[in-house]
């Protein structure tokens, strides 16, 4: 076993089920991710994730474009989201592989990105 992967149970979901906040809920993992990394010896972790709720917590620091039909939003690849998430959750718990998964709902049911060729 090179890893373990955590599929969509673990995080906060908001609207539509998309992704609310990207950490460990306290009734899953009381020490978070970082108690369980510690737990593992410092073992690998791959984490699912899915598309972003319209209500997600980072909409306050970051830019995405919102799809309020469908509840869902999208971080916009110009600023520092991605950076943050991956070195914060590769700092915290040992991510080694990050899964967007749901790619299906996010294009399809995306009026955004049905209208522009720029996103």
């Amino acid at each position: 076993i090179h890893y373990l992967q955590l599929d969509s149970w673990w995080y906060y979901k908001g609207l539509g089920d998309g992704v609310k906040q990207w950490i460990a809920r306290p009734d899953i993992f009381p020490s978070g991710l970082e108690g369980l990394n510690e737990k593992l010896n410092n073992f690998p972790l791959a984490a699912h994730n899915r598309y972003w709720s319209s209500d997600t917590i980072y909409l306050n620091k970051y830019n995405f474009v919102i799809d309020y039909f469908n509840l869902k939003s999208l971080p916009l690849s110009n600023d520092s989201f991605w950076i943050d998430l991956f070195n914060n959750s590769t700092k915290d718990f040992n991510l080694i592989l990050y899964e967007q998964d749901w790619m299906n709902h996010q294009t399809i049911d995306f009026i955004p990105l049905c209208q522009s060729i720029d996103l």
